[in-house]
């Protein structure tokens, strides 16, 4: 009941009080800039066509609305991979998956590789992070460079021991402010700045928000079993031979729920934001804000396409950037950039020097016009089958790979598909033809990146508890 009624001040006070740190100094009095604080949030599983700020109709996120009209918002934001493990790793060394080579669960970052949170370190930052979900656990890499690093772990419900309690926004908030808003972490003060790593899982299948936020999408929810993995299984097509389509009053229930969940998050995330403004954290602090992929609502033929697919609604991911002088707000970026540029960004935001094997480019030379930006981005998945694919601001070329069977040994169809985005934003109609001059090109720049690969790296083969593969088993990402 104290924290609700906390929820309820700090909502009603403090939630639009953040949005004003931009008018707040950015130097020492001396004409010195100080290196800014840099907050990295990344929502798990976000798509940003269902954000207000990127045109959705429905209320789901007022805080990043809020963030957004703050900052700058890029419209064609890509990530490099369609799961969590990949994609994050992707934005935190700037380089593909088929570089950094954790783009699977037996996988480990190799010690060579440096990480913008290392570089950050080495700069003169403290570095945090704070992470909900165990696929960005310390055994893949993601721990590396941090002065504190926590990932939340599922607890049981005291009721039914059998019941795991997943962690959610509100567990993470709680825990960020009290350990990192209120009592500090180490190597913070107020002499260096801070490099705070976010990650939110709850727009993640199981979609399980507080009843009250599905409801304000869909009045006649009563539960959220829709949500659940046990009932989406039947309707993921690479698990299922002979699938029937999802029901359309289930897959706009199921909507209802993905939505309830962005807005859980979003209200979490003001409450934290209110917090550090109050705490005087967000001074001289740049946030960016992103997502490692989206989700599928059957606009390919199944549910939760990501991890299974290249298509644009598990790839497209929202991106802002927010200034504490307030420079730049309201601009919006329609030039085509990569979850790569990421880290290089928040390096040059910091006057920290760029690692040499990052691939990705600084945002910054995009945002000043010092730079002629290539769009083009390059994804690749590596899990249930071999996918790479090649976007630009016209086409999207994907080539999928002959391993015969997925690991579900179901028949995988080998071969390019080429999608004309200009007529056909949804992807739905194969325009590949092997004697037509578009595919022939695009082939080739495919398939000369693809043979850019890394040779094949010393990676430890991270563990898992009998706990966490029972974790993994209830959303599907290992089987029984």
């Amino acid at each position: 009941m104290i924290r609700r009624y906390r929820d309820r001040i700090l909502i009603a006070t403090g939630l639009l009080g953040w949005m004003s740190f931009g008018a707040l100094g950015c130097s020492d009095g001396q004409d010195q800039p100080l290196q800014p604080n840099l907050i990295f949030i990344s929502i798990d599983t976000l798509r940003p066509d269902h954000l207000g700020c990127y045109g959705y109709s429905r209320e789901t996120s007022p805080t990043i609305d809020a963030l957004a009209a703050r900052g700058v918002v890029f419209d064609k934001a890509f990530a490099q991979a369609s799961w969590t493990i990949p994609s994050h790793m992707s934005m935190f060394t700037s380089m593909y998956p088929h570089t950094h080579q954790v783009d699977r669960q037996a996988a480990s970052l190799p010690e060579s590789i440096p990480t913008v949170t290392g570089a950050l370190r080495e700069g003169g930052y403290s570095t945090s992070g704070f992470a909900s979900w165990l696929f960005l656990s310390e055994r893949f890499g993601f721990g590396r460079g941090f002065d504190r690093y926590e990932v939340l772990k599922a607890t049981r419900d005291p009721e039914n021991p059998r019941l795991r309690i997943s962690p959610d926004a509100g567990t993470l908030v709680e825990l960020v402010s009290g350990s990192f808003v209120s009592e500090g972490t180490p190597g913070l003060d107020k002499e260096s700045p801070f490099f705070l790593f976010l990650h939110f899982f709850d727009p993640h299948l199981d979609y399980e928000p507080p009843l009250a936020d599905a409801q304000l999408f869909d009045p006649q929810i009563e539960n959220t079993d829709l949500g659940s993995y046990v009932f989406l299984q039947d309707y993921v097509k690479g698990t299922n031979r002979n699938m029937e389509p999802i029901p359309a009053d289930a897959c706009e229930e199921v909507r209802a729920l993905y939505d309830g969940e962005i807005r859980h998050t979003d209200r979490q995330l003001g409450i934290l934001l209110a917090e550090m403004e109050l705490a005087g954290l967000l001074e001289n602090t740049i946030i960016v804000l992103t997502s490692d992929h989206g989700e599928e609502f059957f606009e390919h033929g199944s549910m939760e396409g990501h991890q299974w697919t290249l298509y644009d609604e598990v790839l497209h991911v929202p991106l802002i950037v927010v200034f504490p002088d307030g420079r730049d707000a309201g601009r919006r970026i329609d030039t085509l950039v990569q979850s790569i540029d990421l880290a290089p960004t928040m390096l040059d935001f910091a006057g920290v020097p760029q690692p040499e094997v990052f691939q990705g480019r600084s945002l910054v030379r995009l945002l000043d016009g010092t730079e002629t930006w290539d769009e083009t981005s390059f994804s690749q998945i590596r899990r249930y089958n071999e996918k790479w694919a090649l976007r630009t601001r016209t086409h999207k070329l994907i080539y999928t790979g002959d391993t015969k069977v997925n690991r579900f040994k179901l028949p995988v169809v080998a071969g390019f598909e080429l999608y004309d985005l200009t007529v056909d934003p949804g992807e739905t109609v194969n325009t590949y033809v092997e004697s037509d001059s578009t595919s022939t090109i695009l082939a080739a720049r495919l398939q000369q990146w693809i043979g850019e690969r890394a040779e094949a790296l010393p990676t430890d083969v991270p563990s898992i508890s009998e706990e966490e593969r029972e974790r993994l088993r209830s959303v599907g990402y290992i089987g029984n």
